[in-house]
């Protein structure tokens, strides 16, 4: 079956999100698990045996980058997820404070392991799985973050 668009119409409409994205993301930091690394002081260690006579140590080294993402802080007052007008079985209640972070593909692949997010001096965690969408196919993903009381 024919489609209605060409690929050179589906291009430039991809384009034009893709504009629409950079216009108004700004830089995010991901946060991920620091990785672990075991350094040995000694060559006579050996795992099967313990530490007997040697050292070791872990060196934990922090994992974070910076990305663009298109941020919303959800207002509290607005029923996102039911009318208030109307008898609503679906009953959702977001956290004080949620944020709904959208990211392309580069920063979805970054943030599908993080442990955290950092944003306007505050840091967030995920709170719910991805939404992938997009015109023509998966180029965007939608996440929503709690923040993180210390």
């Amino acid at each position: 079956m024919a489609s209605l668009l060409t690929n050179a119409e589906k291009t430039t409409m991809n384009e034009a999100m893709d504009d629409l994205h950079d216009t108004f993301a700004r830089d995010v930091q991901i946060i991920k698990e620091a990785k672990k690394t075991v350094t040995s002081a000694s060559s006579q260690f050996n795992s099967v045996y313990g530490t007997a006579g040697s050292s070791t140590s872990l060196v934990y080294e922090t994992q974070s980058g910076t990305y663009k993402a298109r941020v919303q802080y959800l207002n509290q007052n607005e029923e996102y997820f039911a009318d208030s007008q109307l008898d609503s079985q679906l009953k959702i209640k977001m956290p004080a404070g949620s944020v709904r972070l959208k990211v392309s593909g580069d920063a979805h692949d970054y943030l599908k392991d993080a442990k955290r997010i950092q944003l306007d001096d505050r840091r967030f965690t995920i709170f719910s799985d991805y939404r992938p969408h997009g015109l023509f196919d998966a180029r965007y993903y939608t996440y929503y973050l709690k923040p993180i009381d210390e």
